[in-house]
């Protein structure tokens, strides 16, 4: 699904933001047209890198493909992903972090995606441990890092669902039910690399059986 948000023109209304919406995507996907996009949370900054360096957020201006917030409060992780060489001001003061896209004639697709949220950021007051969520077979805390699932947010970036093709059938033994995902892509016409979706467990023992599909078993997070 997608809802445009608009404003009025001399003689009708023009587009000026467009979010991409589809239930089993870990990406927000928005689409802006002539506008300054401004991304902002109530929160303190631990660390902010853009294209994999670390580098400071005190209002400077920094063009890049790729940038990553990892927020104290909450002890998660954001990937950001701009049109390539756009200009992105962070601020981070007072509990408010901030991204701004200073040129209003902005025109192109923002994603994000949540990279890691692997702990509730609530301290034990005995240990002043965190309580962990990401787990492997065993009970041994999985990497912070979450490397092999930020890996696959940065190969399905480019490709975001547009529409499905549903059909059902039915024969008196079973009720079969197939989905096809109609992609667009973000920043280029065409369509380019794979496209990253969610499953459940009972999906995941389907498409097991399904050419052309990579199953990551990691889901990064603990809302996935």
């Amino acid at each position: 699904a997608s809802f445009a948000w608009y404003t009025p023109t001399a003689n009708s209304t023009a587009t000026v933001m467009k979010g991409h919406f589809a239930q089993g995507t870990p990406y927000i996907t928005t689409e802006f047209t002539a506008a300054a996009p401004v991304i902002s949370t109530r929160q303190t900054l631990r660390k902010f890198f853009v294209d994999g360096k670390p580098v400071d957020c005190k209002g400077e201006s920094r063009s890049g493909k790729e940038y990553i917030v990892q927020l104290a409060d909450s002890d998660t992780e954001w990937m950001l992903w701009f049109p390539e060489d756009t200009a992105v001001v962070c601020n981070s003061e007072s509990a408010l972090t901030t991204l701004r896209v200073m040129d209003t004639s902005f025109t192109g697709v923002v994603r994000l995606a949540l990279s890691n949220n692997c702990t509730t950021a609530d301290r034990s007051p005995t240990t002043g441990e965190v309580s962990w969520h990401c787990e492997k077979s065993g009970g041994a805390h999985s990497s912070r890092d979450q490397l092999h699932y930020k890996e696959a947010l940065r190969k399905g970036r480019e490709v975001y669902p547009d529409a499905a093709d549903v059909q059902l059938s039915r024969t008196l033994e079973k009720v079969s039910y197939s989905l096809q995902w109609k992609t667009a892509g973000c920043w280029s016409a065409a369509a380019t690399g794979p496209l990253l979706m969610i499953a459940l467990p009972h999906h995941i023992k389907q498409m097991e059986q399904t050419p052309n599909i990579a199953i990551l078993h990691a889901g990064g997070h603990r809302n996935l």
